[in-house]
């Protein structure tokens, strides 16, 4: 699903790595670790697209679908926390409003009725794309999620602006995983967890169909969820 080959990058006179090649299978469960400043993050930024190599390049599988939990987050947002993972995934927020734009255009029933015949028919099609693609189970799975990592109900309808450091490093996971992306970049992902959200995520990772990249000092937790590891 993802190759890469040869990279390398630098900063001024100093290599950060070269000669980096692997690939990412469905599935995979990677662990990428090294000393603080060895570039961990630096090749996380360039999976993701939000960096370039100096030389190499990443070979990703059309419409691959990427989610990256970054260490410096900052989602300011007067958004109700729930709401956030409601409104996660592009595909599920454009299928919806699709559908609220057509049940509109019904309800006020100004097309003659072939017209009518065909907005309903194009309804019944987006009503059943959305269906496959888990949106009537959205908020179920959204609220299952938050609470694995330890969210409470009355945190649902609160203000992702009332939560601060490791909560919303939690809100930005749990929208990550709500989406369930064909790869997960994750960047510490357990710093902000406890010992309760931790396993429960744990648990979460070992059933995720996508594949995983992970960058952790926690050395239990990544022998616990990894089978193949690259250090630098």
């Amino acid at each position: 699903m993802l190759r890469v080959t040869d990279l390398s990058k630098s900063y001024a006179d100093r290599v950060l790595f070269s000669g980096v090649s692997f690939d990412i299978q469905p599935r995979d469960r990677l662990a990428l670790i090294g000393p603080n400043g060895s570039g961990k993050t630096t090749l996380l930024d360039i999976l993701a697209g939000a960096a370039a190599p100096d030389s190499g390049e990443v070979v990703r599988r059309k419409n691959l679908t990427i989610g990256y939990l970054r260490q410096d987050i900052s989602p300011f947002s007067e958004r109700l926390l729930i709401d956030d993972m409601l409104l996660a995934s592009p595909k599920l927020t454009g299928l919806l409003q699709r559908m609220g734009r057509l049940q509109e255009a019904l309800a006020q029933g100004r097309a003659d009725e072939e017209k009518q015949q065909r907005l309903a028919e194009e309804l019944g099609r987006l009503q059943h794309a959305y269906e496959a693609a888990g949106g009537y189970d959205l908020e179920h799975v959204a609220k299952a999620v938050l609470s694995g990592l330890g969210f409470q109900q009355g945190d649902f309808s609160r203000r992702l602006s009332e939560f601060r450091g490791g909560w919303l490093m939690r809100a930005s996971l749990a929208k990550l995983l709500v989406v369930k992306p064909d790869l997960l970049l994750l960047d510490e992902p357990t710093n902000h967890l406890d010992l309760e959200a931790c396993i429960w995520f744990e648990k979460y990772l070992a059933s995720y169909r996508g594949a995983v990249v992970v960058t952790s000092h926690d050395r239990a937790f990544l022998n616990r969820t990894v089978s193949r590891v690259l250090s630098i």
